[in-house]
């Protein structure tokens, strides 16, 4: 009898190891009675209890193979899309903030248009002017002096430019009684600023109040306005607006009111 052609479910060699002594003493123990005890191989028969025809699941085995590539291939691209529409959503809620801001930048200015002079004043007609205000609208963030002097093309010293950090120290620090304190003064002192504060039980007319009386006056100016008087806004960036607005405006109102008496 010539040899079959093996099948992928027939045992391998090192599994009927495993399987043979365990049959071997089963037959032993269970003697044949129709007499063909060892007529047959026993390996064979296994094979052939293992061995089952091609079902349905054998004949479209090729075709699950495709679709697994296609689920592999849809799961990828699911997953880039996912990435996208993330970072879309991230830069969906940045434009709304930002239109957020516009608004309430448009409803300010809206507000405000009654309180600007019906004149407007004349600009001066420094031919750098023109530029300055083009150098601000092409900024893309604050701009410095020294950014204003290089738009403008002109030449920075570096005595004007080295330090100025240092620069911006001031050289005497005033303060009233209320700061009256040994341990403020070393503090200021450690800066390298010299501390003029005023002591406690002296007599007034020191003279720092008409010094002092400066920085208090833009503090009452900036409370003629009722937004800023009582913090309504909880977020800063809002309230830094609405500082940087009452600024706008004394300046403003400063600047018309001497342009007339200098018309005057």
């Amino acid at each position: 009898m010539s040899e079959r052609k093996p099948y992928p479910s027939d045992l391998s060699d090192e599994q009927w190891a495993l399987i043979e002594p365990v049959i071997t003493a089963w037959k032993d123990r269970h003697r044949s009675v129709s007499g063909h005890q060892g007529a047959y191989d026993m390996r064979e028969i296994v094979n052939a209890i293992l061995r089952r025809p091609a079902g349905r699941r054998d004949r479209l085995q090729p075709l699950l193979e495709a679709l697994d590539l296609q689920e592999d291939a849809t799961r990828t691209l699911a997953d880039d899309l996912r990435a996208q529409i993330d970072d879309l959503q991230t830069r969906l809620r940045e434009a709304e903030t930002h239109l957020e801001h516009l608004a309430i930048t448009r409803t300010t200015v809206t507000g405000l248009a009654d309180r600007l002079p019906a004149d407007t004043p004349d600009l001066p007609e420094h031919p750098d002017y023109p530029r300055i205000l083009a150098a601000f609208n092409h900024a893309t963030g604050p701009l410095r002096a020294k950014d204003v002097c290089e738009a403008l093309g002109h030449e920075l010293l570096p005595k004007n430019v080295e330090g100025t950090r240092a620069k911006r120290r001031p050289d005497v620090v005033l303060g009233d009684r209320g700061c009256d304190h040994d341990k403020y003064r070393r503090l200021v002192w450690d800066l390298g600023v010299k501390p003029v504060i005023a002591r406690r039980g002296t007599e007034h007319g020191s003279g720092l109040g008409t010094q002092r009386w400066v920085v208090e006056r833009a503090f009452a100016h900036l409370h003629w306005f009722r937004r800023l008087r009582i913090r309504w806004e909880i977020r800063d960036d809002i309230h830094e607006a609405f500082l940087t607005l009452g600024c706008v405006l004394i300046c403003w109102r400063r600047l018309i009111a001497r342009d007339a008496a200098t018309r005057n």
